[in-house]
């Protein structure tokens, strides 16, 4: 019988969180004053964000809470007095007050550095790890690279007007790939690997009913494709080229999705066909749990759920997961979808 997880065994302690503001611990007033904390942590198709709640009501003295400035940073861990994960690094980038019932709250929102600044440059003749690590660099961060896009050349591609975020987001979907900032690395990985923020493999975190608040799935048809061609302008013949996959002309009957884009070469248009033809097939299997909280769960991550039911017991991939903590406790609440 495999050993409790240490975050399954902390919860015999109280929820509990640390939260630094531009490196430093919040001043008492504050943390007398926090509501709630929501992170919600997603597969690099949207970014992360990060929600605080405090209590604006007038201090002792007749003033309110001094306003955060844009740009600040905030570093958040959460979990148990005896287990506490990192959910990332953000800075402040919007501020809301509000106020009802004679209540008022301050609400400050968060999203990684990565996102803020726009840029134009062209990146030429570059494998995409190459690219990844520039970008890491520019951020003190250390890039984490599958092997299959370590080989993977790009002869040209444009990054117009773009935060480095919504680059590599564009970049990732192209390739079938998860972009993502994560304690102290930037990943870029093969999409629903189940990958740690090292870069590693990750075992599946255990879920059993008890774990479980509420749940609930959908289970949808696919699509049905069984080809997917992509296209590049081939020079020497003076046409468009064109790349199946899988390989081989398409018989009779055969249902084909053809991807509008013209790639640059030959091999981005393979590549591109590639990762449709994965998206395509993966499960349409999607659960959505909200659990005791557990700070281990993260994006990307996987789950294995046992003992619910039989057509939904199994592994799955985490597509967002949001951590919720305040007075009432501490809940995650999880989207996934199966292993293929």
């Amino acid at each position: 019988m495999p050993l409790p997880s240490l975050s399954r065994l902390s919860r015999l302690t109280a929820p509990a969180y640390k939260l630094t503001i531009d490196g430093l611990p919040p001043s008492p007033t504050l943390k007398d004053r926090l509501m709630s904390i929501s992170v919600i942590l997603n597969n690099g198709e949207t970014s992360d964000q990060l929600s605080l709640s405090f209590d604006d009501r007038p201090t002792l003295f007749g003033g309110a809470l001094s306003l955060p400035r844009q740009g600040v940073s905030l570093n958040v861990s959460l979990g148990y007095e005896t287990y506490l994960a990192e959910m990332g690094s953000f800075e402040v980038n919007h501020v809301g007050l509000s106020s009802s019932g004679g209540g008022s709250s301050l609400t400050v929102a968060a999203t990684p550095s990565l996102l803020l600044n726009e840029t134009s440059r062209t990146w030429g003749g570059k494998t995409i790890a190459d690219i990844v690590g520039a970008i890491a660099k520019e951020h003190n961060l250390t890039a984490k690279v599958s092997p299959a896009y370590k080989l993977q050349t790009i002869d040209v591609i444009n990054q117009l007007n773009e935060s480095n975020s919504a680059f590599l987001t564009r970049l990732a979907k192209r390739y079938n790939a998860v972009f993502k900032p994560m304690a102290g690395n930037l990943l870029f990985m093969e999409k629903g690997q189940g990958t740690s923020a090292s870069g590693l493999p990750m075992l599946p975190i255990s879920i059993v009913p008890h774990d479980i608040l509420q749940w609930s799935t959908q289970l949808s048809e696919r699509q049905g494709y069984t080809k997917v061609v992509a296209y590049w302008p081939d020079l020497i013949n003076a046409e468009d080229g064109e790349v199946y996959v899988p390989s081989g002309t398409p018989q009779a009957g055969e249902k084909v999705l053809r991807l509008p884009h013209l790639y640059n070469t030959e091999q981005e248009a393979k590549a591109a066909a590639e990762a449709k033809f994965d998206e395509i097939n993966r499960s349409d299997t999607n659960l959505s749990m909200t659990i005791i909280g557990n700070p281990d769960i993260t994006a990307e991550g996987k789950i294995s759920v046992s003992n619910l039911r039989s057509d939904v017991d199994g592994g799955y991939i985490v597509k967002s997961a949001t951590h919720n903590f305040s007075s009432g406790g501490y809940q995650t609440s999880v989207q996934v979808y199966a292993e293929t």
